[in-house]
């Protein structure tokens, strides 16, 4: 897992993976959890990553 600052500040943990520009998604937060980007790993799209205070 890679860490990185996003411009504000944020510390973000993700994975690069595969070629070609870069595609983010980011879900809302609330009661949804991995399990609500069910439906885009139809399309064989590798989902991972976290948010988290302590990186």
């Amino acid at each position: 897992m890679e860490k990185i600052t996003s411009p504000d500040g944020t510390a973000i943990a993700c994975y690069r993976r595969g070629a070609g520009p870069p595609l983010v998604l980011v879900h809302g937060s609330g009661a949804a959890n991995a399990l609500a980007w069910t439906p885009v790993l139809a399309w064989g799209i590798d989902l991972t990553g976290t948010r988290r205070e302590n990186l």
